[in-house]
């Protein structure tokens, strides 16, 4: 298993340890300095880890038993300790509003630059970290550096928050506060929040809670990519093709047009596709 941002790489090892190596300036390779390593070094102080994201300057493992581990750049509170400090050795990241005192029973934690998503067992979905542009999904447009449930939007579940969630994304860039979430759930529908430029949710704004993205009800999973002013989506559905929609200047969704398009597109020429990736950041 491997997880690389723009500038450094993770490794997860079959002993439940993780590797780093590349840029190392906010602490993000884990080994209790802030230098660059041309070398992978083993993250100080995590094992038992299942999985592993690499956010732009952060790092997050997901340990056997649930919980979750953080360190690197923590600028908007992104590594969810409680603070703003960043890290050069992984953190047990907080409960939050999750009424526990660490957050627990996390099944995948997807990692942006400025927010970080994470999947309960249960369906529900936690986020922390740069919420100016909705991103967090808790209605409101407040950073947290500890996590906040995301609500239910328009799932409408009776609970009031977005539930039976079985694949997540999320996506920011560098230099913007900008970022996006994604979500796909048992009812194989895709749900998006925060912001969307050139119909990368199916419509422009900025969305504090969850919408439906496109009439697609067959989806597997979901992917973003791009920035600011090149953002897109695409939808892998359960018969292996796959959709997209949003800013299309390069050819960005595959639809052999450079026209963009908040109407969920055809991909052409692939069929029997198994995952999709957008490059985050980039174009």
């Amino acid at each position: 298993n491997s997880s690389s941002s723009r500038c450094h790489n993770l490794a997860l090892d079959k002993d439940g340890t993780v590797w780093a190596w590349g840029y190392g300036s906010h602490g993000e390779l884990g080994n209790r300095t802030t230098s660059n390593s041309s070398l992978p070094v083993k993250v100080i102080g995590v094992s038992d880890m299942v999985s592993i994201a690499a956010g732009y300057y952060n790092s997050f493992a997901v340990r056997k038993d649930g919980t979750v581990w953080a360190w690197g750049y923590n600028y908007a509170g992104q590594l969810g300790l409680g603070d703003g400090t960043n890290r050069t050795t992984a953190q047990q990241v907080l409960g939050g509003v999750s009424g526990s005192q660490y957050l627990t029973d996390i099944v995948e934690v997807k990692a942006a630059t400025w927010h970080t998503l994470a999947l309960k067992a249960n369906g529900t979905v936690y986020a922390w970290g740069c919420n100016s542009y909705g991103q967090l999904g808790d209605y409101g447009t407040t950073n947290s550096n500890r996590p906040v449930q995301v609500v239910t939007g328009e799932q409408g579940s009776a609970s009031g928050y977005l539930e039976k969630v079985v694949e997540l994304d999320a996506t920011s860039e560098a230099d913007s506060t900008w970022g996006t979430s994604i979500a796909v759930t048992e009812s194989k529908k895709v749900y998006g929040w925060g912001y969307s430029n050139y119909g990368a949710l199916g419509k422009d704004g900025r969305f504090t809670s969850p919408i439906k993205v496109s009439n697609i009800n067959t989806a597997v999973e979901a992917a973003l990519g791009g920035t600011d002013s090149t953002p897109f989506t695409y939808i892998l559905k359960e018969d292996g093709t796959v959709s997209s929609l949003g800013y299309n200047g390069y050819g960005q969704l595959g639809n052999g047009t450079t026209t963009s398009s908040s109407t969920a597109q055809d991909v052409k020429n692939v069929t029997d596709i198994v995952q999709v990736s957008g490059s985050q950041n980039g174009y």
